[in-house]
């Protein structure tokens, strides 16, 4: 759809969008536009115990190093 309607839209890829697949969604589809969470799983400043364990808590963020790769992949096109 991208290369068909050119500059009259633009499509948007998401949904596993990576520094490692976006050169390649974008010689594919033409699209210029992505959303990426970016996100990686990091242990949390908390933990939960239960009875003699405790697990420690993760929780999501948004992987900079990640961002900045895509950032830079983008720039070359």
């Amino acid at each position: 759809l991208q290369r068909e309607y050119g500059s009259e839209i633009n499509l948007l890829a998401g949904g596993g969008v990576r520094a490692s697949n976006i050169s390649k969604i974008q010689e594919t589809t033409g699209i210029t536009h992505f959303h990426s969470s970016a996100k990686v799983l990091i242990e949390g400043n908390m933990s939960v115990s239960m009875s003699n364990s405790s697990v420690a808590e993760q929780v999501f963020t948004v992987d900079s190093e990640e961002v900045n790769q895509m950032k830079a992949i983008l720039n070359e096109i």
